[in-house]
C-alpha cells in the first residue's frame, strides 16, 4: 500500500492510520493521527432519524442492501454543494466513522435488539465489535479484526473502485458514490465471496466429510468460492496472514470443526486444482470466530 508492504502495516499500524496514508499519500504524524482518530471515533453514531428509517426496513434485508442505502441517504443529511477541503475531511470521515455503525445497527435490529452506541473511550474496532455484540470485546480480538481491516482496506483496480471512478466521474456527492461500490461490492464475485465462503465451510461436520464432498462437487466443476484470483497467480499474499488469525481464534473460542474443515477444503483444492484460497476464505471464519 503506497509502497509499504502489507505484512508491515498489518504488524506495526492499524486501520485507521493505514485508511489516512492511503487517502492522502503518506502515514499521519503524532499530531493529524490524534485529529483524525478522534474524529472518526467522535462520529461512530447516526441521527435518530435515520435509525427510524432503518427500523422500517423489512428484517429479511440483506445487511449490503442495507447499507448501500443507508450511506446514499446519509448525503441528505450532510451533503453540500458549496466544495471545501473541511467538508472533505468531514466527508471522508463521516463515511469511515458511519459504515460499521449501520452495520453493527442493522444486525442487532434484525435480530430484535436495540442499537448499542459507541463509546468515545474504545478504539475504532473495538467499538465495532462493541455494537455488534453489546459487549466490550477482548483488546486481542480487537486487534486482530483490526488488521483484517487493513488486509481489505486496498486493492487496485477491482469492480467496487472501478463503479466508485465512474460514479464519481459524474461529480455525483460522495454518498451516492460509496453507495454505488457498495452495489458492486455485494456480489459474490466480490465482497460476497466471504459469505459464501462461509456458506461452504459451514455446510460439514469433519474434515473427512468435507473431503468426500469436495471431490464431488469438483467432480460436477461446481463453483467453489473463496480460490484462486483475478491478479495474484502464486499465491494470496494476504492468506498466511489471516490464516494464522484464524487459527488463532478458533483456539480462543474452543472451535473443533470451521478451522479443521476450513484446512481440508484448502489441502483438497491445493492437491487436485492446484488453487490456493486468497484473502476471503479463511476471512470467513475468523469474522464467524469474532461474532460477525
Amino acid at each position: 500500500y503506497r509502497g509499504v508492504d502489507i505484512l508491515e502495516l498489518t504488524e506495526y499500524s492499524n486501520f485507521l492510520e493505514t485508511a489516512f496514508m492511503l487517502i492522502y499519500g503518506e502515514l499521519p504524524d503524532a499530531v493529524e493521527f490524534k485529529k483524525w482518530n478522534e474524529t472518526i471515533v467522535r462520529r461512530q453514531k447516526l441521527k435518530f432519524r435515520i435509525v427510524d428509517i432503518m427500523k422500517n426496513l423489512p428484517e429479511s434485508t440483506h445487511p449490503m442492501s442495507v447499507l448501500q442505502a443507508m450511506i446514499a441517504i446519509l448525503g441528505a443529511f450532510y451533503t453540500d454543494a458549496n466544495y471545501s477541503e473541511d467538508l472533505e475531511y468531514d466527508t471522508i470521515t463521516r463515511l469511515i466513522a458511519k459504515t460499521p455503525v449501520v452495520m453493527a445497527n442493522w444486525m442487532r435490529m434484525r435480530r430484535g435488539d436495540e442499537p448499542i452506541r459507541a463509546r468515545e473511550e474504545l478504539n475504532f474496532s473495538e467499538n465495532i465489535l462493541l455494537m455488534l455484540t453489546g459487549k466490550v470485546p477482548d483488546s486481542e480480538i480487537a486487534k486482530i479484526l483490526d488488521k483484517c481491516l487493513i488486509l481489505h482496506a486496498e486493492h487496485t483496480m477491482n469492480a467496487s473502485t472501478f463503479a466508485t471512478l465512474v460514479v464519481g466521474s459524474t461529480l455525483a456527492d460522495p454518498y451516492k458514490v460509496i453507495s454505488a461500490a457498495l452495489g458492486s461490492l455485494s456480489g459474490p464475485l466480490h465482497g460476497g465471496a466471504n459469505e459464501a465462503a462461509m456458506e461452504l465451510i459451514e455446510r460439514f461436520q469433519s474434515p473427512q466429510e468435507a473431503t468426500a464432498e469436495l471431490l464431488r462437487m469438483l467432480e460436477r466443476k461446481d463453483k467453489i468460492m473463496g480460490f484462486g484470483h483475478a491478479i495474484y497467480k502464486d499465491s494470496d499474499p494476504r492468506n498466511e496472514v489471516i490464516k494464522g488469525w484464524s487459527k488463532l481464534l478458533a483456539e480462543e473460542v474452543g472451535d473443533t470443526v470451521l478451522f479443521p474443515v476450513s484446512e481440508a477444503i484448502d489441502k483438497t483444492m491445493w492437491e487436485q486444482k492446484k488453487l490456493f484460497p486468497n484473502a476471503d476464505f479463511y476471512h470467513a471464519s475468523a469474522y464467524n470466530f469474532m461474532g460477525i
